[in-house]
């Protein structure tokens, strides 16, 4: 087709020129004063790219790629990153990295020609350096996937016994070893590796049934299935490193030959993302502190007195047939059920329950009652895990006999197999028929067919299930957060809508507890623009905009990128609200549906609060971010908590103005935990190739430091480095 005078975009898209557009980018400009080019446009090009990447037509990709360059960077931009169109994961199962690859070496080659920004580039450069990896990524999949097919009928059951064993044994990462150890990664990291290996075992076999009974108890002994997971979880990382890049948190530089680097594009956003799960965890362990009680009924106490008890009725024992391992049978009386349904928390129960309370910003009984998803409720978790839990604990206490001397028959023993039917019945002991129903269809994935690709996260659905059978990891299932998984996966409404007006009200109460002005949720129409101020706070002659965001605490890079963007979405909002407040009449207003009056306005802040404690320290688009636990405490006691001390910033009984703004804007809390997160450098190799990756972990001895602390390294060892700042009080 010729270049016509006055082709239009849909024209361009559905016939589009012939030649390599590249070389005369004329094709393209010729249509950008005859039609509105918009977000659809560009994202039907893009389609097209996808579509001939698919195909492995480099050129023809080339040339959409380049012409949705052109038509509008920034939404290209924006589409490649968010829908990951430029990552190898996406193209792995299509022949392999090559059309991509070139694709990108020519966007590089031309990014003059193309005029292309800083920050496009280098996003284009550093997908080219991890698509150069990709081949020593590529050799090590070929291999996993070689292994596993090699495995026979026993990997199944073998896998996820093994990810089991590492839950059964409480694994501790130790972060200081190689990533070609087992041992350096997380138990949750290594379960997410075998979610990879099943999807991977998923697409070569049918999972049947029969599979559940095969294991291979010395592959998981001596080491065999932990180094295919080891093999699985390198590969999972390289997805992630995808991700990071396409998120925008990370760049990929080649160091040297087959040696490339990967960090972060803002070292603080970094820092305040590990901040952000450490102080998740400093709070469990604050709860832990808060809520242990050596004189309180402990589910371990329960399972020793009910294995005794079932020890005496052979109800727990050992059999020979038709294979050597452990069976236990779950006695329906009356005093079981009723230990299983008292209303009153074991202890640590009432830990994971008061854990809940803090970060569901809910009271006990509102909790207990929280439609979780369907019929099912927060207490009917609670008593599910209960359930698991003393089984787990009778388990163990008879498995231990055998630790040294059989080992193998724990391993074989570990899995157990259920009709559904069957585990709907022991389900019933604390749920009704329909809430157990309802329970094995959410934690359960059933494959259909080896033609059905879906898999799912093995951690938010452990359960297997196959021809009426299903496969129960009880550790992994025991010592999940129920609660937040589920309401992750079935989005747990309506209580994630009305979470965010929770976080307003609750940081309303926090000012108005200093008689502090205040007000909520202001809707206002300024300039033809429509939008709402979550929470405006007048104090002195300061004015503090709040924007609050309730996503639960990320569990994934994905879920990440979920308050990722629901932060950017609150910096866009405080964006328009300070720029209104430079308009004398939008400040009149506004003073007109406030129940107080603005005065004299010297200074205004924004400030960007989290309720999963995400992103501490940040900055967004120049908004800081504070989550709300630390900032409530500090606006009390203007003061934070570490290793068992509280460390004052402020110096009155009662915070100032100021000394609000100096924490919200100067970082003086958050510049003393960055400067004691020391830099650390882990590598990881595949094949020929290596990546270092920047990591980093808060050094607590340098945080004891900067704070003006003296301690000892015997008083530093009493706290759990590097994950919690509170001492162990079972210790």
């Amino acid at each position: 087709m010729a270049i016509e005078d006055h082709m239009s975009i849909d024209e361009f898209i559905a016939r589009p020129p012939k030649g390599y557009w590249l070389n005369n980018l004329d094709i393209i400009t010729t249509i950008l004063g005859e039609s509105k080019i918009n977000g659809t446009h560009i994202e039907q090009i893009l389609e097209k790219f996808q579509i001939e990447i698919s195909k492995s037509r480099g050129g023809k990709a080339t040339n959409w790629i380049v012409a949705a360059l052109v038509l509008d960077e920034d939404i290209s931009i924006k589409l490649l990153r968010k829908k990951g169109m430029l990552r190898y994961s996406k193209v792995i199962e299509k022949g392999g990295p090559g059309p991509l690859q070139m694709v990108v070496s020519k966007i590089i080659e031309a990014a003059s020609i193309l005029g292309l920004s800083e920050n496009s580039l280098m996003y284009f450069k550093s997908i080219s350096h991890l698509l150069e990896l990709s081949v020593g990524v590529s050799h090590f999949r070929r291999g996993l996937l070689g292994d596993l097919s090699r495995l026979g009928e026993h990997a199944i059951k073998t896998l996820i016994a093994g990810v089991d064993l590492l839950f059964y044994l409480e694994h501790v990462a130790d972060r200081r070893i190689s990533t070609d150890s087992w041992r350096h990664y997380l138990k949750e990291e290594l379960a997410e590796a075998c979610t990879l290996c099943l999807e991977a075992l998923y697409k070569t076999r049918t999972i049947k049934a029969g599979q559940f009974s095969l294991i291979d108890e010395n592959g998981v002994l001596d080491g065999t299935y932990y180094g295919h997971l080891v093999n699985a979880s390198k590969i999972g990382k390289y997805f992630e490193w995808e991700i990071l890049i396409d998120l925008g948190l990370a760049r990929c530089d080649k160091v040297e030959q087959d040696k490339f680097l990967l960090s972060p594009t803002d070292v603080d956003f970094e820092k305040a993302t590990q901040l952000g799960f450490m102080n998740s965890e400093w709070s469990d362990s604050a709860e832990f502190v808060k809520h242990y009680d050596k004189d309180q009924v402990t589910i371990a106490a329960v399972s020793e007195k009910l294995h005794n008890m079932m020890a005496q009725n052979s109800w727990i024992e050992v059999v020979d047939t038709p294979v050597r391992r452990i069976v236990m049978k779950i006695p329906d009386i009356t005093p079981m059920k009723d230990l299983l349904n008292r209303p009153e928390y074991f202890m640590e129960e009432g830990i994971y329950f008061h854990t809940a309370m803090k970060n569901y910003f809910m009271g006990e009984e509102n909790l207990r009652d929280l439609t979780i998803s369907g019929n099912l409720t927060a207490w009917d978790l609670v008593l599910v895990l209960r359930l698991i839990n003393i089984l787990r604990g009778v388990y163990k206490i008879e498995a231990e006999k055998y630790i040294d001397s059989e080992p193998e028959l724990l391993v074989r023993s570990l899995l157990p197999v259920f009709k559904i039917e069957d585990f709907s019945t022991l389900l019933s002991f604390v749920l009704s028929e329909d809430k157990s129903t309802e329970l094995i269809s959410l934690l359960s994935w059933t494959p259909k067919t080896s033609e059905d690709q879906s898999f799912a996260d093995f951690q938010y659905r452990p359960i297997i299930c196959s021809e009426g059978y299903c496969m129960v990891p009880m550790n992994i299932v025991g010592t999940s957060d129920l609660l937040r998984n589920i309401l992750q996966i079935s989005r747990g409404r309506p209580y994630l809508a009305e979470r965010e007006d929770i976080v307003e009200t609750a940081l309303s109460a926090a000012f108005t507890a200093l008689e502090i002005p205040c007000q909520t949720n202001i809707d206002y129409k300024y300039d033809g623009k429509y939008g709402e101020i979550d929470l405006l706070v007048k104090f002195d002659d300061h004015i503090f905009l709040f924007e609050c965001k309730a996503p639960l605490l990320p569990a994934t890079l994905f879920e990440l990128r979920t308050t990722l963007d629901h932060c950017k979405k609150a910096a866009k909002q405080l964006d328009q609200m300070k720029s209104n407040f430079n308009q004398t009449d939008f400040v009149k207003r506004l003073e007109e549906k406030l129940s107080f009056s603005l005065g004299s306005l010297t200074k205004v802040s924004t400030c960007i609060i989290t309720a999963n404690r995400m992103f501490p320290g940040a900055r967004i688009q120049g908004h800081p971010v504070r989550h709300l636990f630390e900032f409530g405490s500090y606006l009390e006691s203007g003061a934070i908590n570490a290793f068992g001390k509280q460390i004052k910033f402020t110096k009155g009984v009662k915070i100032t103005a100021e000394e609000l703004s100096e924490y919200i804007n100067k970082d003086i809390v958050h510049e003393i935990l960055f400067k004691s997160m020391r830099k650390q450098v882990v590598s990881y190799q595949f094949a020929d190739q290596v990546l270092e990756v920047d990591h980093y972990p808060l050094n607590t001895k340098s945080l004891a430091d900067n704070l003006g602390l003296k301690m000892t390294d015997d008083e530093l060892s009493a706290f759990v480095e590097p994950r919690s700042l509170l001492p162990d009080p079972a210790k």
